[in-house]
Order: C-alpha cells, then structure tokens, then sequence
C-alpha cells in the first residue's frame, strides 16, 4: 500500500495498515516526517511531484495508493491509481472534489444550491468579484488546504489586505472567496480551488 503523505496525520493510518498486515510505502518531502519511520518503506519523494510518485509506486508493486488528511493529495493520489492500473475515484473525479470552483459548478448542474463565487486573479478582478459577491465573504486560496490563506473579509480594505496572501497559498496561484453565510456562521470554511483562477464566493 503506497501512503501519499506521511505528517503527523498520516502517521496514525500507517501504522494501523501495517498492524493488519499491510506492506506499507510511504512519501513524503520532508525527511523528518513522522510516518516515514512507520512504514516499511518511506522515501523522500515531494508528492506533487506524480511521476516520481507512479515510479515509487511501480518500483515497490504496491497494490493500492491512498492518502489521509491531504487535500492536496487526492489529485497525485487518483494519478497515481489511473497510472498503475489500480482502483481509485479517477482524476477527473479527485479534481473536481479537490477544485472548488469546479465543485461548485458541477454540484449547481445537479441542482444542489450554492453560494454566489467568483473566480479572482488580481486586485482589478477582485473588485469586481466583491461586487457580485458582497459582504461579509470568506478569501481562500484555491487549491490550497488546511485553512492556509484563508480570511473573513468584511470590507474592500480587508480583500486588499489578504488578496496577496491568499494567492500566495495556492500553488497555482489562486483563491477563492466565499460568503460566510454560504459556509458557517460561526466559523468560515476556506476551501482550495485546483487550477486556474481565483474565486470570489
């Protein structure tokens, strides 16, 4: 079993698969990560990186790929799968998923409500975003997780603060923005948006 990943939060799962029995191959970038040491096999392999991940794969004839607690896995996860032969969601199903813009316009063709989104790449889109979308909204990179570059934004001053930050976030450069009554009331969610373009929602 090839671990995409192996932090803190993969550890736990690494560990489980080899108490039942499972040969483990772990990646990771960094050396000192937690799960390395846990799995049969850990090598340092950057796991953005899907044909030094497929070859890891090949190399170790691992019968599945999977990750845990890594949004921005998923993606190099279903690669990795559709590469080697082996079962998993499929790529255009991990982007969709791991892409919120795509997310929210695929889930509004099938009729399930969504906020209003907009998608953002400069301060002049931003602006322009912010009109469609209003006030209070929730910034967040795109493709990124773990709450990294995520802001509530209550004015224009606050998106002109945070744009830069939150684009910064995303590895390719974008965010989204949703509103916060969309998310939670309490506690604004920021999702990733795989891709192309920033999202104002």
């Amino acid at each position: 079993m090839l671990f995409v990943g192996a932090g803190r939060h993969q550890r736990r799962a690494i560990r489980r698969a080899r108490e039942l029995g499972l040969r483990v191959v772990a990646v990771d970038r960094n050396p000192n990560a937690l799960g390395l040491g846990e799995a049969n096999v850990g090598e340092m392999v950057d796991f953005t990186d899907v044909a030094a991940v497929t070859e890891v794969g090949r190399r170790h004839a691992v019968d599945g790929v999977l990750t845990v607690s890594a949004d921005r896995a998923v993606p190099v996860v279903a690669a990795v799968a559709e590469a080697l032969g082996l079962p998993g969601i499929g790529t255009e199903t991990a982007h969709l998923m791991t892409h919120k813009v795509a997310m929210r316009r695929r889930l509004a063709e099938a009729g399930v409500p969504q906020p209003r989104f907009a998608a953002v790449r400069s301060l002049h889109e931003a602006y322009a975003a912010a009109e469609t979308v209003g006030f209070p909204a929730v910034l967040k990179p795109a493709d990124s997780g773990g709450q990294r570059g995520v802001f509530m934004l209550d004015s224009i001053d606050d998106l002109e603060a945070h744009l830069h930050a939150a684009l910064t976030e995303s590895p390719d450069l974008d965010a989204l923005r949703d509103r916060v009554a969309a998310l939670c009331a309490k506690h604004p969610l920021y999702e990733g948006f795989r891709g192309y373009t920033t999202y104002v929602a």
